[in-house]
């Protein structure tokens, strides 16, 4: 069996049409905090007593930053976050680790905050910010990280990440432009982080695209957690307009705790056949694929597959799959760095994958995990975003089986 890097580089060498990747449209700063289990406790639970999907306020959440400063002595860690970015910086990761290989040119699309523009100047990735969206309000989230338990809570400010119509309209002519741009280029366009966005803006945008381009394309949205849209009054209403979003696109990435949690609203948590089952039972025409620490698995959905399809879209998940656990494990991804001496921490049996997504671990649909890495080495924040930032390179080798006719 092919290693993770070998399969890549047979991925990667073969002659495909140029291809751009397309992400967006939001991005934020990330406030992370190491901290131990009993500074963890001492907190508590941060929260301004708000209900709703706006999370916490910007005063609120920079009082609670301060304070946390104060009383670690310590200041936090800013990083770049908000999933679309995070995905667009591992396919600019990929290309810097090997320029030999035909990795695409990662674009972020969309807002932008100046912290971001000077952390992209701090770390050399400002190239990537050229169709950027300047947003002057404070954009983040805080997350304190508990390695030894792997815990963590997180505070986040969504003003500043509205999707309303005066940003939508500067999107949809920023999106003009990189197509005008690269109007030779086959393209992916990643939509990132769904949760906060207005569902009805982002399907114009997708609507606005499909139109525009006559080039291969392919639609790949990501989900973020549905939790702050289940507590609402008007959550049937969105979690029916998230899922027609979801409908529109040619594949569709959740993790497991975010399809459990559109199952359930849909009325398939009852069902005991592990997430393999809930991912069929949403009934998404494009490949819907869901991912977990034991594994991940894809659903076909409209789609006739040959077997030679879906061999191919397996290696696809598991080259995905281990950079996404080798990321956990140091922050370095699997698909940059030699095979030999990866994975240290306790070897899967087969039976964890097998009883999460009730599926057995040599069937075609899955990819179980090789190993469970120790949970003191797994960095939590921006996994998931960094697992599609991943597969948004390999689709662009499989991108006959996936576009629509």
């Amino acid at each position: 069996m092919e290693s993770g890097q070998e399969l890549l580089h047979s991925f990667l060498n073969k002659w495909v049409p140029p291809w751009v990747i397309v992400w967006g449209w939001e991005s934020t700063v990330d406030y992370r905090f190491s901290v131990s289990p009993g500074e963890l406790a001492s907190f508590g639970l941060l929260h301004d007593g708000s209900d709703d999907e706006s999370g916490v306020s910007q005063a609120f959440f920079s009082r609670v930053v301060n304070t946390i400063q104060h009383k670690l002595g310590r200041v936090a860690i800013q990083g770049p976050g908000g999933s679309p970015l995070l995905s667009a910086l591992a396919v600019n990761q990929l290309r810097g680790w090997n320029p030999q290989l035909a990795i695409p040119e990662p674009i972020f699309w969309g807002i932008c905050p100046p912290l971001v523009r000077v952390l992209a100047q701090e770390s050399d990735w400002s190239h990537l910010l050229r169709y950027t969206i300047i947003e002057p309000r404070i954009v983040g989230s805080l997350c304190l990280e508990c390695h030894d338990r792997s815990v963590r809570q997180v505070l986040s400010v969504f003003e500043g990440r509205d999707l309303n119509r005066q940003v939508s309209r500067k999107l949809a002519r920023t999106l003009y432009r990189i197509l005008t741009d690269y109007e030779d280029s086959c393209v992916v366009l990643g939509i990132g982080g769904v949760n906060k966005s207005a569902p009805q803006e982002l399907k114009a945008q997708i609507s606005l695209f499909r139109s525009s381009v006559t080039r291969p394309h392919i639609v790949f949205i990501t989900t973020n957690s549905f939790s702050p849209i289940l507590r609402l009054k008007n959550r049937d209403t969105l979690m029916e307009d998230y899922l027609d979003l979801l409908r529109l696109a040619d594949v569709v990435s959740m993790s497991a705790e975010e399809l459990c949690q559109m199952a359930q609203w849909s009325g398939l948590s009852s069902s005991r056949e592990g997430l393999y089952s809930l991912l069929r039972g949403l009934k998404l025409p494009g490949l819907a694929i869901c991912h977990h620490r034991y594994g991940s698995a894809i659903s076909a959905g409209n789609h006739l597959l040959t077997k030679e399809a879906k061999s191919t879209l397996k290696d696809v998940l598991s080259i995905a799959t281990l950079g996404m656990l080798q990321y956990c494990q140091d922050g370095v991804t699997l698909l940059g760095q030699p095979t030999e001496g990866f994975f240290k921490g306790q070897q899967l049996t087969g039976s964890e994958f097998e009883e999460v997504f009730g599926l057995s671990s040599s069937d075609q649909c899955a990819v179980p995990s090789p190993s469970l890495i120790s949970s003191v080495s797994v960095r939590l924040t921006g996994l998931g975003a960094r697992f599609d930032g991943y597969l948004s390179v390999l689709l662009t080798r499989v991108w006959q089986w996936l576009v629509r006719k």
